[in-house]
């Protein structure tokens, strides 16, 4: 039996001329097949650089291809031959009469030496492999500055030789545009400073000229084809890249920004303007553009056409994919529109007693306390609701537990109320005033307040917890002690810090909100603030005060709040 298998081909492009070549070591071309020991065939193996394969069923056999052949007869005898295709064309195959594969397929290349080996070793396995790809030139022909011809292995498909063009292409332009600036930079007359001027009008060259990729054409023995890479990268047409022979010639048009173009824009992967080709679809457009984005609406698909017996463009409102044949039409706009938001996405935190705490995605300010607490499965039987705490991280001008203070003139604001409003504007953790009690077991609806992104949501154990802010060294909650006074717990907070001001510390009740005034006797209940005003905040609150009173103008309302609220 004859067993003949072409294994994996891959290739490499040459080097221009002047560069260093990489290709292997060429096989003596004095004798076009050599006989090899099973050391030098896993030897020449291993040499090989080629890193591409080839399609047998595309790829053509011309002279300068290298074969690997394998002939296994019964027993311990085995040959390997190293054949090259001559410049006419010919396999000379070891002890078998020579074949011409001259521009066959590789499958019907593998089909002609099957036939012949079969006659000369009909009781031996016979395995070919094509090793080395041969080399080719290619000529190139454009209106745009670059390469004119091109060396690379004939395993090369047109895409990358086009590709390599338009990196010649661009470098070209690059240096033609830089030696275009240097000749346009005005002389400097000698013992004069340059003087600074409009460079923009001499040095604005605009080249709008690009690579007609849809439209690239492939001489090849007197006889041309048009080839559309476009639809080759976007839709995977491997007949639009098909692989490159010794002596083609490839031409590739150029073609305005505004010649006949067709511009994709909106929820797609990319903005992209292509050049119009007869027969283009929507779905051809799409794709071109990356196709439709996570967001887009598919049901609002407009297509903008112009036209010259009119001043305003017609449009056509799509929908996809049922629209996704419709045809298209030189200098169409396509907009592809995303899908409105109903909200903002956000984020709340609860920890505590819950049933399932953690992270849960939000529509930020559309959702309530009670209807989250429903979600995350509810409280534990140890959760200690009159403690529960919603625990607000960004700071917004709409919160209702600040409306208050927002309503009052200037002239009537307590210089404690602007310094905690000043002060809380800057933590980085505010308390939402909510009493958890009321909601879930009196059914309150006025405390199912609105969840905000960053809101943490905190159901203890009932141990009671006191909360100290304000100018001391560690602001946050501390456990609730029983006969403690409003200094006990500024101490357990680290202090006061040297901006405190420690005549004006105030005590907020935490269950109705009433500010209470310092006094030792005065008990703290679990749930309380205790506030340190700073002396800073008050110097300054009391000079935008003292403005207000004077100048008696609402401007100044809006300075203060703009100080207070300007992180939004």
């Amino acid at each position: 039996m004859v067993l003949l298998i072409f294994g994996v081909v891959v290739g490499q492009e040459l080097p221009l001329p002047g560069q260093t070549s990489s290709q292997p070591a060429a096989v003596d071309l004095s004798t076009f097949t050599t006989e090899m020991g099973t050391q030098q065939f896993a030897s020449v193996l291993k040499s090989s650089q080629l890193i591409r394969g080839v399609d047998p069923r595309t790829y053509r056999v011309d002279a300068g291809d290298q074969f690997i052949i394998k002939v296994d007869p019964k027993g311990p005898a085995i040959k390997i031959y190293q054949a090259m295709v001559t410049p006419e064309g010919m396999v000379l195959l070891p002890e078998a009469p020579s074949i011409s594969v001259k521009h066959l397929l590789l499958s019907e290349a593998r089909k002609r030496i099957r036939r012949v080996l079969r006659q000369k070793f009909p009781d031996a396995e016979v395995e070919v492999f094509l090793f080395q790809v041969h080399p080719i030139t290619v000529t190139f022909a454009s209106p745009l500055p670059g390469l004119g011809e091109g060396q690379f292995f004939s395993d090369t498909r047109l895409n990358s030789a086009v590709e390599y063009f338009v990196k010649s292409w661009q470098e070209a332009a690059a240096q033609e545009r830089t030696l275009r600036l240097q000749e346009a930079i005005p002389p400097n007359p000698e013992g004069e400073y340059f003087k600074t001027q409009n460079l923009d009008s001499t040095f604005a060259f605009k080249n709008t000229a690009r690579p007609a990729l849809r439209r690239i054409r492939l001489v090849r023995n007197g006889k041309t084809t048009v080839y559309d890479l476009f639809r080759y990268r976007f839709l995977g047409e491997t007949a639009q890249n098909p692989y490159l022979m010794n002596g083609d010639i490839v031409i590739i048009p150029a073609v305005e920004n505004a010649a006949g173009t067709i511009t994709v824009q909106g929820a797609v992967g990319n903005t992209v303007s292509f050049e119009y080709q007869p027969g283009d679809r929507l779905k051809e457009a799409i794709a071109f553009s990356g196709g439709l984005s996570v967001g887009a609406d598919s049901s609002n698909i407009q297509v903008f056409r112009f036209q010259t017996t009119s001043s305003k463009p017609r449009r056509f409102r799509l929908t996809w994919p049922a629209d996704s044949n419709f045809v298209l039409q030189a200098e169409d706009v396509i907009v592809i529109h995303p899908r409105p938001l109903r909200f903002t996405k956000g984020r709340v935190r609860v920890v505590g007693e819950v049933k399932y705490p953690g992270e849960y995605p939000i529509p930020d300010n559309r959702i309530h306390l009670r209807e989250f607490i429903e979600q995350v499965g509810g409280f534990t039987d140890g959760a200690a609701l009159k403690e529960a705490r919603i625990y607000r991280t960004k700071f917004y001008k709409g919160e209702e537990n600040l409306a208050i203070f927002l309503k009052l003139r200037p002239q009537d604001m307590d210089l404690n109320v602007l310094s905690y409003l000043g002060v809380r504007a800057r933590e980085e953790v505010r308390v939402v005033a909510c009493d958890f009690e009321k909601l879930f077991v009196e059914g309150d609806s006025s405390q199912n307040i609105a969840l905000r992104d960053g809101d943490i949501i905190y159901v203890p154990q009932p141990l009671g917890i006191v909360y100290v802010s304000g100018a001391v060294q560690q602001p946050g909650t501390y456990p609730y002690r029983p006969n403690w006074s409003y200094e006990d717990y500024i101490a357990a907070a680290g202090g006061y810090t040297s901006l405190a001001r420690k005549r004006s510390v105030r005590i907020i009740r935490g269950d109705t909100g009433v500010w209470l005034g310092r006094d030792k006797t005065l008990p703290i209940y679990a749930g309380d603030m205790i506030f340190v005003p700073e002396k800073t905040e008050i110097r300054w609150q009391t000079f935008m005060k003292d403005i207000a009173i004077t100048l008696g103008q609402l401007a100044t309302v809006a300075l203060i709040m703009t100080r207070i609220f300007g992180s939004n």
